[in-house]
C-alpha cells in the first residue's frame, strides 16, 4: 500500500521476557481512496496510523512509502485473520 508519511512517534518499552528493549514506531500516513470509496462518492485522500515495533529510523515526515501487510497468526472476533505490518519501503524521500 503506497502512502506519505505525516507524522511519526517513537517510545520505548522493555521485553518482559528477555529484558530488551524495543522501539515502538507510530507512523501516521495519508493515502488514495481505494477504488470501492471512489465510485460511492469519495474525494481527496485519507489518514491514518500504524503501530509497529519495526525498524523505521530511515524513514522520515514526507516520505512516500510502500506498506507491505500479511497475517499476524491471530483471528479477529468475526473469524477474519488479522493483518499486520510485515515490511516498509521507502519509495521517495522527503525534500
Amino acid at each position: 500500500m503506497k502512502v506519505q508519511i505525516i507524522g511519526k512517534s517513537c517510545r520505548q518499552s522493555t521485553n518482559k521476557n528477555t529484558g530488551g528493549i524495543v522501539i515502538y514506531t507510530n507512523l501516521y500516513f495519508v493515502q488514495d481512496f481505494n477504488d470501492y470509496e471512489k465510485s460511492n462518492g469519495a474525494v481527496g485522500n485519507k489518514c491514518s496510523a500504524v503501530n509497529t515495533s519495526l525498524d523505521c529510523s530511515i524513514v522520515s515526515v514526507g516520505d512516500v512509502c510502500n506498506f507491505d501487510y500479511g497475517p499476524s497468526g491471530y483471528r479477529n472476533k468475526d473469524g477474519s485473520e488479522q493483518m499486520r505490518l510485515l515490511g516498509v519501503e521507502v519509495l521517495g524521500k522527503a525534500k
